[in-house]
């Protein structure tokens, strides 16, 4: 049971962080919405703000800043397409916020083992 749970929260993370954030930056960019606002600016806000709501802020912000960084090269100079960038890099925030999800919830079904 442990493992189901600390699976599924880390899934169901990832796939909020990830798949729902990056729907609706595609769906900004099919209505033709600045990509420097849609790629670089909220691109990576949902899995940032959930990590900082964490109480690890300081990962929140460094991941913020590296791939705010990496997309705002790529469209400076032309490396990838817009769509492109949006599937690739909002893999880091999901990645480290599954990461973080899983640690807690491993954590959590521990604990709760413990005390019954």
């Amino acid at each position: 049971m442990r493992g189901f749970i600390v699976l599924s929260a880390a899934l169901l993370t990832a796939v909020l962080v990830y798949g729902v954030p990056v729907s609706m930056e595609l769906e900004m960019l099919r209505w033709h919405a600045n990509p420097w606002l849609v790629c670089v600016l909220f691109a990576d806000f949902p899995g940032c703000a959930f990590l900082f709501v964490l109480g690890f802020r300081s990962t929140a912000l460094i991941v913020y800043l590296l791939t705010t960084a990496a997309k705002a090269s790529a469209l400076f100079f032309g490396w990838e397409p817009h769509q492109t960038l949006l599937w690739t890099t909002n893999v880091v925030p999901a990645v480290v916020s599954g990461a973080v999800m899983f640690r807690i919830a491993l954590r959590w079904t521990v604990l709760h083992e413990e005390g019954a």
